[in-house]
């Protein structure tokens, strides 16, 4: 049976690193993840098979989350929710309890300013630097609970 659908980013995170670990113990030598057609994703496992040698398993969770968060991947979904808060922050300050109105203000703030980062990285991948921020401030938005439900059907249906 089809296990429920990840709540959380964290949850998310977690099934996606199962997934890698699954696909790894599958794949043939010499080469567990050499057979990746979109040449960022065959970088990122090139990079994780590299790490994975090392025992630095902090490292490869690092790497993963980085190139999990590049601005590649996160740049155009995250201006697409952007753009449906305003909206919605208005048509629900009088129906939504202000503690929750808080957390979604926030979460709006924390998306903004990722963009602003992706904004200012001149390239495709942004710094180290800037890639342990949008660390951080995913970590933060992860703490203020899911995005509003009517934002996140819309963008993710049946999630």
């Amino acid at each position: 049976a089809p296990s429920a659908a990840p709540a959380t980013f964290q949850e998310k995170i977690s099934q996606t690193m199962n997934k890698l670990r699954d696909s790894s113990d599958k794949a043939e030598p010499p080469s567990p993840f050499g057979d990746f057609d979109d040449p960022a994703m065959a970088q990122m496992m090139k990079e994780l098979e590299g790490l994975m040698g090392t025992g630095d398993l902090d490292g490869v969770l690092e790497g993963v989350m980085e190139q999990m968060l590049s601005k590649e991947l996160l740049q155009e979904p995250l201006k697409e929710l952007a753009g449906k808060y305003p909206t919605w922050l208005a048509d629900n300050e009088s129906k939504v309890p202000e503690e929750d109105m808080v957390k979604y203000r926030k979460q709006l703030s924390i998306i903004e300013e990722i963009l602003a980062i992706y904004d200012r990285s001149g390239s495709a991948q942004p710094t180290s630097e800037e890639s342990k921020r949008v660390v951080e401030l995913m970590q933060q938005m992860q703490d203020c609970g899911n995005p509003p439900a009517e934002i996140w059907e819309e963008l993710a249906p049946g999630m």
